[in-house]
Formats: structure tokens, sequence, C-alpha cells
């Protein structure tokens, strides 16, 4: 049986609906806050429900091991990664012309504060260096793109609104 590609998202969503039905608390506990936000389109997911999504994914070979853990980072990163500084630090260089100290941040901080993980090869190689007004614009740029995922989007508003506060 070949597993579910979870970069689709209807395959995602099938997952979900799978361990739902099979899970009748969660399912139970998913209709409540539906019904609360008024969100019925909507799933919900703890760290720990996304833990037992995983495995269970895992154990039915519905899912391969590298996605049931990229679902597990992403769920504890949420979970313990609400606040911009637990990942992006503002680190003074001399930098501008006039050369001139100012708060700058890394590309690789906030492509791990966008995705939630550390860039890996494929992602970057090079490390660059941005002042923040810069950093704010390709922020607002990948805010605005209807195109980025809306996890990505909302997360790049979150900094920009950090650095706004901060830089």
């Amino acid at each position: 049986m070949p597993y579910l590609d979870l970069t689709d998202h209807e395959n995602y969503v099938h997952l979900l609906q799978l361990f739902q039905a099979a899970h009748p608390g969660y399912r139970q506990d998913n209709a409540t806050i539906r019904a609360k936000y008024d969100m019925p389109d909507q799933y919900f997911l703890s760290l720990e429900m996304t833990k037992e999504l995983a495995a269970w994914g895992r154990k039915r070979h519905l899912i391969t091991r590298k996605d049931a853990d990229r679902l597990v980072e992403i769920a504890a990163g949420l979970s313990t990664h609400t606040d911009p500084s637990s990942i992006v630090s503002l680190t003074p260089r001399v930098l501008g012309t006039p050369p001139r100290l100012q708060p700058t941040v890394l590309s690789s901080e906030i492509f791990h504060w966008l995705s939630l993980r550390k860039p890996g090869p494929k992602e970057s190689t090079e490390v660059m260096v941005f002042t923040v007004p810069a950093a704010i614009e390709i922020l607002q740029a990948a805010a605005a793109d209807a195109n980025e995922p809306d996890g990505i989007r909302l997360r790049a508003q979150q900094l920009v609104t950090w650095l706004q506060q901060h830089g």
C-alpha cells in the first residue's frame, strides 16, 4: 500500500479523518472545538494527539517515518515556540553605508521560525545577515504571498510585529 503524500493537503485531511474515525474521543473533542469557535471545516490537534496520530499512521503504513517525525516536530514547535525570541535573535553588527552598528537577523533563524525546523542542506548552504528593515520587507512579502501556506503567512506576520517592536 502506498503512503499518503502529506504535502498534498487533501491527503493530510484524509489521514485526520481516518484517525478520528478510529478515535471517537478525539473526534468528539474536535467537534466541540469546532462548534465553540464556529469553524466547522477545521481540525484541532494537541501535541499529545499529534504524537498519537503519527504513531497510528506509521503503524498502519499510511505515512512514512519522515512524515510522522515532521508532524510531531511541527506540533512540538507550535506549542513551544510561540515567541519569536525563542528562535530569532537580534545581534548588533556593523553594516550599511556609512558603516554603523545596527541590529541584524540571520536568514537561518528566519527560516527556522517560519518552518519550525532548522534549515537542512537542501534549503541553504549560505546564511545571510539582514538588517531589521530588510528582514521586515522580506517577511511582509511572505505574509502577503497567497501562494504561501497559511501557517507560514501567519508566522511571518508574527515575526514582522516582533521585529517592529524589538528591532
